[in-house]
């Protein structure tokens, strides 16, 4: 019996660190690509309709940050497929250093597919992306990424 109980407990432990947000939330694949510039973002706090979601973006190309030419444009939409679209917010963007940029006042108030739209100039060239948040009723269901 005190086996047993040791291993629910083992199980209960690797299951709770499993759930931790900040290990979720972690993601440093390439959100977004531009030929050989890559947009990755990070949520640095849970994917909450409670509170803001703040997220890091950094700009690369190859292992090194770009410097942009001025701080990236960015809003949310919440994408709907009965044509009630809308978006959150304005975000409060902030350069933390070459090429990496934090996001505050994230608010993904209602459950579904959302967008984080945007756009930065590199050399003088406009470049737009979409990076797809699935928001979910609770934060361990929400992931970057499109709805399933």
């Amino acid at each position: 019996m005190k086996k047993l109980l040791f291993l629910y407990f083992l199980f209960c432990c690797a299951l709770a660190s499993a759930n931790k947000p900040e290990q979720k939330a972690n993601d440093s694949r390439c959100q977004y690509s531009f030929e050989d510039i890559c947009l990755k973002v990070n949520f640095i706090s849970e994917i909450s309709r409670k509170k803001s979601a703040d997220f890091r973006v950094r700009v690369t190309k190859g292992e090194k940050n770009l410097e942009l030419e001025e701080t990236p444009k960015m809003k949310l939409w919440m994408k709907m497929k009965n044509g009630h679209e809308h978006g959150s917010e304005p975000l409060k963007i902030t350069k933390k250093t070459k090429g990496i940029f934090l996001v505050s006042n994230v608010w993904l108030l209602m459950q579904g597919q959302w967008e984080i739209q945007g756009s930065f100039v590199y050399k003088g060239e406009n470049k737009k992306f979409e990076v797809p948040v699935c928001v979910g009723r609770l934060p361990k269901d929400s992931y970057l990424g499109a709805c399933k």
